[in-house]
């Protein structure tokens, strides 16, 4: 019960569709209720081979840093 009640927030991204990211989001919320811990969000975001390809606005950064 290592994360008991502390926050578990998780990050995704890569070229995938949001349905994998959707399978990531979910085992970090059962891990949460497994532990009992917080659930605190998620931060998704499309990225590519290119290092310019990610495509994150400052708004989502912001709601995700808001619940940490």
């Amino acid at each position: 019960m290592y994360l008991r009640g502390k926050k578990l927030s998780i990050i995704t991204h890569g070229m995938a569709g949001k349905s994998s990211w959707k399978n990531v989001i979910n085992w970090a919320k059962s891990i949460c209720v497994w532990e009992k811990a917080i659930y605190s969000g998620s931060l998704t975001f499309k990225s590519g081979s290119e290092i310019n390809s990610v495509k994150l606005s400052n708004k989502k950064i912001a709601r995700f840093v808001e619940n940490l």
